[in-house]
């Protein structure tokens, strides 16, 4: 919620930046913070964007904002994935177990398909073959073709063939 504020009574009218001021909620930040965030991995600033990531994440769930959370855990996960493909695993359970209790369908998958990205990137073959299977269980992967995820597949594949 943006709102506007008067200056506290007493205060001098002509100091600069206290006549008035805009009040920014927990959440309102985080949103705006995620997409600075995404701005400076397209501008190639991968360390700031991710710690601006991270501070949405943290102003979201102080916002108490599941779905909120879980979008910038998501997005979060996807800056960490070549830094600390690890960090990304957990963190890609975390956008999980957030859009799950907000019943996100359509962000499921890419928290799935954040998830499976990271643990073939940390080589835990058996996690993403069965996080690929309990996504296909959900039925949330329909609509995402994604490398790593079509590769877990078709290892998967290979595997019941021989």
């Amino acid at each position: 919620m943006l709102r506007w504020t008067r200056p506290a009574q007493g205060a001098d009218p002509k100091a600069p930046g206290l006549r008035e001021g805009i009040e920014i909620d927990s959440g309102v930040r985080a949103v705006l913070l995620m997409v600075s965030g995404k701005a400076m991995l397209f501008d190639g600033r991968i360390a700031e964007g991710t710690a601006v990531q991270r501070e949405a994440l943290r102003r979201a769930e102080l916002a108490g904002d599941a779905l909120l959370a879980g979008r910038a855990a998501a997005n979060l996960c996807d800056l960490q994935m070549n830094a600390d493909p690890s960090d990304a695993v957990e963190i890609a359970r975390t956008a999980l177990r957030l859009l799950r209790q907000v019943g996100a369908r359509a962000m499921l998958g890419i928290a799935y398909c954040n998830l499976i990205s990271a643990l073939f990137l940390t080589a835990e073959w058996e996690q993403a073959d069965a996080m690929l299977a309990e996504a296909e269980a959900e039925d949330c992967m329909d609509s995402l073709p994604h490398p790593n995820v079509n590769a877990v597949a078709i290892a998967r594949g290979a595997r019941d063939e021989a």
